[in-house]
């Protein structure tokens, strides 16, 4: 409790000062706050931090319960179920500083691998993806969907699994066919294990900051700045912690009050 409370007190005390590093601290009260909510740089990385969110947990629930769906089905065999799932564990094994360090190799408008297969297959193309105001963001947001996407399969795979075998015995046994019991028996089931992989990468995309940092570093310009890169820069390049510490608590504040709200009004919904 107190390893909680206390920097929480400190980090609210320090958005009530002009704190920085140039200077000795000074009370200025919700100025910080005011001046944060007319920032167009802090409108701007909101809308950033929103575009990659829904960007990345949308693909990623799409994809994730798509090749779900095709693994457990299409595949026969309990050894060869756990070879999949041991491929799978690899692309979330990767530290995010290695994954952005190999997907600018990749990325690469000379040297990367990308623009040479998309040459082997007729596509012209020499662009430098990192650095184009726009594909920056969505080259970003494909790493993210390569690295999170297997979670939300192996979620999906062990939800599939445990879902009880009588039901669609009796569902056969009714003339329901394939489609009919998918559609009315496994989607029902599973949508609880669906919304609890939505919340957690939901949070996590929420707090995502090393990969863009290795990657674009919140460039080209601001294209791909979300609000804890444009905080880090503010604390850390700007060495202005007290409006740092601003943006970081309006969005935990936002984030904390919005969030919960989404998840009981979907909750009593599927209930």
């Amino acid at each position: 409790m107190i390893l909680t409370l206390v920097p929480f007190i400190y980090g609210v005390l320090v958005t009530l000062q002009d704190y920085s590093l140039l200077k000795p601290p000074k009370w200025v009260g919700l100025t910080n706050y005011i001046n944060v909510l007319r920032d167009p740089r802090f409108a701007h990385a909101s809308l950033i931090s929103l575009k990659y969110s829904v960007i990345c947990v949308a693909f990623e629930i799409i994809i994730g319960f798509g090749v779900a769906i095709v693994l457990h089905y299409g595949i026969n065999g309990q050894m060869a179920k756990s070879i999949v799932r041991t491929l799978m564990l690899v692309p979330m094994m990767v530290t995010p500083v290695v994954a952005g360090l190999s997907w600018r190799i990749i990325y690469d408008p000379d040297a990367g691998i990308l623009n040479y297969f998309l040459n082997l297959l007729g596509i012209h193309s020499n662009k430098a993806w990192l650095a184009n105001a726009k594909t920056a963001l969505y080259a970003v947001s494909a790493v993210d969907i390569w690295q999170w996407t297997p979670f939300i399969i192996l979620i999906t795979l062990a939800g599939l699994e445990s879902l009880p075998v009588d039901i669609y015995e009796a569902a056969e046994v009714d003339g329901a066919t394939w489609t009919q019991a998918f559609r009315y028996i496994t989607i029902p089931l599973l949508s609880t294990t669906i919304f609890l992989a939505l919340l957690i990468r939901t949070i996590d995309v929420l707090k995502f900051f090393d990969l863009i940092l290795i990657m674009t570093n919140g460039g080209p310009g601001t294209v791909t700045e979300t609000l804890n890169m444009y905080a880090y820069k503010t604390g850390f390049v700007y060495f202005r912690f007290g409006y740092a510490s601003t943006i970081a608590f309006i969005y935990t504040l936002v984030v904390s009050l919005v969030l919960p709200f989404f998840v009981n009004r979907i909750w009593a919904e599927g209930g």
